[in-house]
């Protein structure tokens, strides 16, 4: 039989004991490598950007974060219709190329999030 089905069997000594829990508190603290620690700050380190572009530049800075996997915020509150309509053409195609995801938020204000991000609006959102 194995050790553990013996020490329950055979009633065993208290040293007996303290000798297995000894050496389950040597496991416990072993400390992984650098290279296999996992570090939950890092992992859960979420970024959010918000913007509000005005020029192409800005549109460009907004896919960079989505290619850093960030999502980002835009208020689009420009006055001339024909860019707003060629900005958000060009975020949503990027969007798309990233395989991330868009949800109007509120008139003029939308979220973009890159893969990987699930957004989910309640049934009677807006409503």
């Amino acid at each position: 039989m194995g050790r553990f089905t013996d020490w329950l069997l055979n009633e065993k000594n208290d040293s007996d004991v303290n000798n297995f829990d000894k050496s389950v508190m040597r496991r416990r603290k072993r400390i992984p490598s650098k290279e296999s620690a996992y570090n939950a700050d890092e992992e859960f380190n979420l970024k959010m950007a918000i913007y509000s572009p005005k020029t192409f530049e800005d549109v460009q800075r907004i896919i960079d974060h989505l290619k850093r996997k960030e999502p980002v915020v835009v208020e689009l509150k420009s006055a001339d219709k024909e860019i707003l309509q060629r900005i958000m053409d060009f975020l949503s195609g990027a969007v798309y190329a990233l395989s991330g995801s868009i949800a109007n938020v509120n008139k003029n204000i939308y979220l973009l999030t890159p893969s990987g991000v699930t957004i989910t609006v309640p049934i009677n959102y807006g409503k």
